[in-house]
């Protein structure tokens, strides 16, 4: 078989062995058998093993493949010229990324070693920035107010994708269902107007953080 076959092959293979880990793990947690992992993906055990010799070698190759996801899915909302859209995108692709990865979650409360290897500071600044500079340019087109501050909003938005909330909520709403429900949160608040300004009024320390402000009212 030529050279070229044989990597195709192999790279198909290691696509196939993820995937089958990421529906496995999903199914029988954390402690599933990797022989399971290599039956649904229909290869060898010795082709598991070639391609990932430990357990932790393939969540730790599962934790990569997440990664790469998140980046794209970021990097693929962001582009939206709609800055409105392009928060939904960023919704419909965390929610997504949550479904399909969301087991790392508790895959990472694992050895000290592993807990290291799944912190991604880069991409977390990554993130932080795409979104920072999608949250600027919604201020500005009018979608979000724009007294607000901007790192405060950043983390906000990123805190709507949570996998938690995909784990308990799944089988109940949706990923469509999820975004609505978040934008629906996010951008017309959970309380009533009347509320919300007779809390502000009533005790200052409730009043929104404005833009350039850098502690709450006292």
């Amino acid at each position: 078989m030529p050279e070229h076959r044989l990597r195709a092959d192999a790279r198909a293979n290691r696509a196939r062995l993820l995937d089958a880990a990421v529906a496995v793990l999903a199914e029988e947690g954390p402690n599933a058998d990797l022989r399971r992992i290599a039956e649904r993906a229909r290869v060898s055990t010795g082709t598991l093993h070639r391609n990932f010799p430990t357990k932790e070698d393939l969540v730790l190759a599962m934790a990569a493949e997440a990664k790469a996801y998140v980046r794209e899915t970021v990097r693929r909302a962001v582009a939206e010229e709609d800055p409105l859209v392009a928060i939904r995108r960023l919704l419909e692709g965390g929610f997504a990324a949550s479904q399909r990865f969301g087991l790392l979650t508790a895959l990472a409360d694992g050895p000290h070693e592993r807990r290291e290897r799944f912190r991604h500071e880069d991409l977390n600044e990554e993130v932080l920035q795409h979104v920072a500079a999608l949250v600027r340019r919604a201020m500005a087109a009018g979608v979000l107010r724009r007294d607000l501050d901007v790192d405060f909003t950043t983390f906000r938005l990123i805190s709507l994708i949570q996998p938690r909330l995909v784990q308990r909520y799944g089988q109940r709403w949706s990923v469509d269902q999820l975004v609505g429900l978040s934008l629906d949160c996010f951008l017309h608040g959970a309380g009533a107007t009347t509320v919300a300004s007779h809390a502000a009024d009533a005790n200052p320390r409730h009043a929104p953080l404005r833009q350039g402000d850098e502690t709450s009212p006292k």
